[in-house]
């Protein structure tokens, strides 16, 4: 992704910064410390304004409440212990602000910024939250999360998620204790719904993207006229559309859909609609387990699937779509 040019100058900005200053507490006499004299991986949360911007990449300043989930779904289902949950939510936060970038350094991305070059798996792989976490805990070659834990029982989170991750900016993690803690606090709440649908956190969608997000939004786009081709593929067309609309719309064209993108793009929708739009609420309405045939029309099964999406969020009952049923379906969903 980065110019070899561009990356050798960003890691050796960091290694002549570090030298000599950053450092770790190792843990028992003897043991390894978890900074290795070789670590230089970036997160994409400290590359450069320059840097982000050579790549087209956005690093949004609040997680994206989907990949929280899946992570908080996969600690309870893998048993993990508290510290290696804590390690796994740190991680995330310091490398990628909890989202699945499409981007990072060098040829990075995901929620845990794995390098298809260092064989941690394909750029799709690595951009699935459910694989990158798993690979987080169980290593690539070398030791996860899970092993890096239970062999170094002195060493606090931020350490296990160092010697997994091999970071140029070994002290990151623990600093992010307070604020993983607070994620896996609202993942918690969601999973218990104690957080009222409407209010989740609108998820960032940016070029590089292939996921359920960019179906919608291109279902979205097309009511707008724009003859987007429905492939869940956020390439140079989709880009297009998304800067065209953002200036229709008196907003920044700066072609990343963020919260005001999502809050102008969504419409209202009932039944009898007929259009793009509804083919953009069904398309989103399955990826939360409904079996809808995207055509296009709000019929009885579309307005159905809405009054329980309702329920489920503790929404006011109805069989219409407004902005807080958008905002339900499109954030707790990739």
């Amino acid at each position: 992704m980065f110019s070899a040019r561009l990356r050798r100058g960003l890691t050796a900005l960091v290694v002549t910064a570090l030298a000599g200053t950053a450092t770790i507490a190792s843990g028992p006499a003897g043991a390894a410390s978890p900074h290795a004299g070789d670590d230089n991986h970036v997160p994409a949360t400290m590359l450069s304004d320059e840097a982000l911007a050579a790549e087209s990449c956005a690093i949004p300043g609040n997680a994206d409440d989907a990949v929280i989930v899946i992570l908080d779904k996969i600690a309870d289902s893998r048993g993990v212990s508290s510290k290696v949950r804590l390690a796994m939510f740190e991680a995330a936060w310091v490398e990628s602000h909890a989202h699945s970038l499409p981007c990072g350094d060098s040829d990075s991305a995901g929620v845990f910024q794995q390098r298809p070059s260092a064989g941690w798996g394909t750029v799709t792989q690595v951009q699935d939250p459910t694989y990158a976490t798993n690979k987080f805990l169980d290593g690539n070659g070398t030791a996860g999360a899970i092993k890096v834990a239970a062999d170094h029982p002195t060493w606090s989170a931020g350490q296990v998620a160092q010697r997994v991750q091999g970071s140029a900016f070994p002290d990151r993690y623990d600093a992010a204790a307070s604020t993983a803690k607070a994620l896996i606090n609202r993942a918690n709440g969601i999973a218990a719904g104690t957080i009222d649908g409407g209010s989740f956190t609108w998820p960032t969608v940016q070029t590089g993207e292939k996921n359920n997000r960019v179906k919608v939004l291109q279902h979205l786009l097309n009511q707008r006229g724009y003859g987007l081709t429905v492939d869940g593929s956020f390439g140079p067309a989709t880009l297009s559309a998304v800067k065209r609309f953002q200036t229709s719309a008196g907003l920044g064209s700066d072609g990343v859909v963020g919260p005001l993108t999502w809050s102008k793009v969504v419409v209202s929708l009932s039944s009898g609609t007929k259009g793009n739009a509804v083919k953009g609420v069904q398309q989103a309405l399955n990826a939360h387990g409904f079996k809808l045939v995207v055509d296009g029309s709000y019929g009885t099964l579309t307005a159905n699937a809405v009054t329980t999406l309702r329920s489920r969020y503790d929404l006011p009952g109805g069989t219409s779509t407004d902005a807080a049923v958008w905002n339900s379906l499109i954030a707790l969903k990739r």
